[in-house]
């Protein structure tokens, strides 16, 4: 990933569609952290192919997530925004969940659905947003809308986007 602009916690004056038309908080704190929307919505809990419990726990709050709020607030992926303490306690439960989550779905992406069972399971919906940054320009749901008004001939122009234009990170391991 390559940044192309700079990062902060408040998206007050963020241009990009956020998942579910509406943001909880124009701002990452404690509880709302933020992040891009990946294209595996609710597959992340489908993957574990009701297995769910083998991963988390049979206490875990995760076990009570539907298909929709799967969808709508969890399949997130870099740049992912948190406070310290969220963030901290999501990489702990991450790398807690990863080898199990393997052990059901041993594929490309199994640490992304990890991460996503953390967050389930520690009840810390996320804030996605559409335009945090580009990757696929066949995926859908990306930042790409900074290229509507360029022309081939300007677009590696500096500045001749402005950088509020950009989206966060250019991901280029397609």
């Amino acid at each position: 990933m390559m940044l192309l602009r700079p990062i902060t916690h408040d998206f007050s004056n963020f241009s990009t569609n956020w998942v579910g038309g509406r943001k909880r908080s124009n701002k990452v704190v404690h509880g709302i952290p933020f992040a891009q929307q990946y294209g595996f919505g609710s597959g992340w809990l489908s993957s574990l192919k009701g297995n769910l419990s083998y991963v988390v726990g049979p206490t875990s709050p995760a076990l009570q997530v539907t298909m929709k709020d799967a969808a709508l607030y969890y399949p997130a992926g870099p740049p992912y925004l948190a406070t310290g303490s969220n963030m901290y306690d999501i990489a702990t439960h991450w790398v807690k969940f990863l080898p199990r989550v393997h052990d059901i779905f041993p594929e490309f992406m199994a640490e992304m659905h990890a991460y996503s069972v953390a967050a389930a399971h520690l009840q810390l919906p996320h804030q996605l947003a559409e335009g945090f940054m580009v990757s696929d320009v066949n995926g859908g749901g990306e930042g790409f809308g900074f290229l509507n008004n360029a022309s081939r001939k300007d677009v590696c122009v500096k500045d001749h986007i402005p950088m509020k234009q950009l989206p966060l990170v250019l991901h280029y391991c397609q």
